[in-house]
């Protein structure tokens, strides 16, 4: 018996970079807060369409370009993690922005953490 090879990377294509997406999610979209990440998302009902997300950490409250670049690596890193299992359902399609809301920077189990019990709450959801 053979366990199937869960795929973990996560490249380009589910980066959500357009602008006119983005302002759409921030306007017409959902949101739902797991400290210390607030999510906001909309469903995409064409096929041909990938999830994607934006991470975002925000200037006021980490002053250092470092320190908010290792936050969203810390995001982006729970995030690749925790989807890497979901893949493997129908997963719904979205767009997702994920702001992060703490300031200070929290270690990557309690993300993960939160990151899982988001990755939840949409695929109940969303169905």
């Amino acid at each position: 018996m053979t366990a199937e090879k869960v795929d973990f990377r996560f490249g380009k294509a589910y980066q959500l970079s357009s602008q006119k997406v983005i302002d759409q999610i921030f306007t017409q979209g959902r949101s739902k807060v797991f400290h210390p990440f607030l999510f906001k998302w909309i469903s995409v009902s064409d096929e041909m369409e990938t999830m994607q997300i934006l991470f975002s950490v925000s200037k006021k409250k980490f002053k250092h370009a470092v320190q908010r670049n290792r936050v969203k690596r810390l995001m982006r890193e729970s995030f690749r993690l925790e989807f890497g299992a979901y893949k493997m359902l129908s997963f719904p399609k979205s767009k997702i922005c994920c702001v992060y809301l703490a300031s200070e920077i929290q270690n990557l189990e309690q993300m993960r953490r939160q990151m899982r019990s988001f990755l939840l709450y949409i695929s109940k959801t969303e169905r």
